[in-house]
């Protein structure tokens, strides 16, 4: 579980970097938004409590952004006052630490699908100028390439879009309705598109099959139609 919070935790950002044996190195939050990721890590420091209480008496950023008063008050609460104010925070503050795998994972997923929805090319997300904001916004997260993003993500998020189908499909105990259409993509090429709609209304997207090279009259429509419900049969 790591190292539980303390006094003055929200003010800086653990790295993944070992200090001592008991310790990692920390950089002060106030620094990094103040000024850059790469300064504040020229001064890092280890994660103590008292380190984090002697650095933020002599933080610019800490003082430009806080009353003398104020400043007083939080070097002074105790750790349960903290906790208490500032459970909300600590809810949402892996944006601001190395993500875990399971969430580094749903990172991705969510730039596929805002790739996707958005229509932009997989180059996009290594853009300079994207590299930028997010450095900017969450200094420690992990941009995948877009060789990733377009290869091992796209075919994982694939599969398991797949698979949640099929399941709802199954579980369907009024069975579906298949409908299907067909049109020209970008590429000029013939598209044979399914759609599985459940006895709620759900529509569910089933398949989408290039027929550039068949004929498209009424006997093959029958034919991929027939060829459709045995696979739909065989899957249950």
């Amino acid at each position: 579980m790591g190292k539980q919070p303390y006094r003055l935790s929200e003010f800086i950002i653990v790295l993944d970097e070992k200090a001592n044996k008991s310790n990692k190195f920390c950089v002060c939050q106030e620094c990094v938004f103040g000024s850059s990721f790469d300064e504040a890590y020229n001064d890092k420091f280890a994660n103590t409590q008292e380190l984090v209480h002697q650095h933020l008496k002599n933080c610019i950023y800490f003082k430009q952004k806080n009353s003398e008063s104020e400043q007083a008050e939080i070097l002074a609460k105790s750790n349960k006052e903290v906790l208490a104010t500032n459970n909300s925070l600590y809810e949402n503050r892996y944006l601001l630490w190395p993500l875990e795998e399971d969430q580094q994972k749903n990172f991705e997923q969510l730039l596929l699908k805002a790739t996707v929805s958005c229509g932009w090319a997989f180059s996009w997300i290594e853009n300079p100028e994207v590299k930028a904001l997010f450095e900017f916004l969450f200094p420690l997260v992990k941009l995948p390439s877009r060789k990733l993003l377009s290869g091992q993500i796209l075919a994982e998020y694939a599969k398991n879009t797949t698979e949640s189908i099929k399941e709802t499909a199954q579980n369907e105990t009024n069975g579906v309705t298949l409908a299907y259409d067909g049109w020209k993509n970008i590429k000029k090429e013939s598209i044979f598109g399914s759609v599985l709609i459940t006895s709620i209304g759900n529509i569910l997207v089933w398949s989408a099959e290039n027929i550039s090279n068949e004929c498209t009259r009424w006997p093959d429509v029958q034919r991929q139609t027939e060829n459709m419900l045995d696979d739909l049969k065989k899957i249950k």
